[in-house]
């Protein structure tokens, strides 16, 4: 899903941006792990290290993720992202 035409990872590694990056956490996920769901505080991997999600954003640098709704036994897919895609988190 593609917001913009430029690469955002390729803005992001510019030298004007190095304060910026350093705000930034790093994390990887094996493929099938959850890393939030707000039903289940303990899944909340996304946070970490901080104590609550809201208003958190992320940058998927490699692979792809699935942002997805569930209840009652089904999944209702929101979107796929992909590398240089953004995704925030907010109540």
């Amino acid at each position: 899903m593609k917001f913009a035409e430029i690469n955002l990872l390729s803005e992001l590694d510019k030298p004007e941006f190095k304060d910026l990056r350093a705000a930034m956490n790093e994390r990887k996920f094996v493929a099938t792990e959850m890393i939030a769901d707000p039903s289940d505080p303990s899944i909340d991997e996304i946070s970490k290290p901080n104590a609550s999600g809201a208003g958190s954003v992320f940058i998927v640098k490699e692979g792809r993720l699935r942002v997805f709704l569930a209840a009652e036994g089904k999944e209702f897919t929101l979107s796929i992202l992909e590398a240089g895609d953004i995704y925030t988190c907010h109540t």
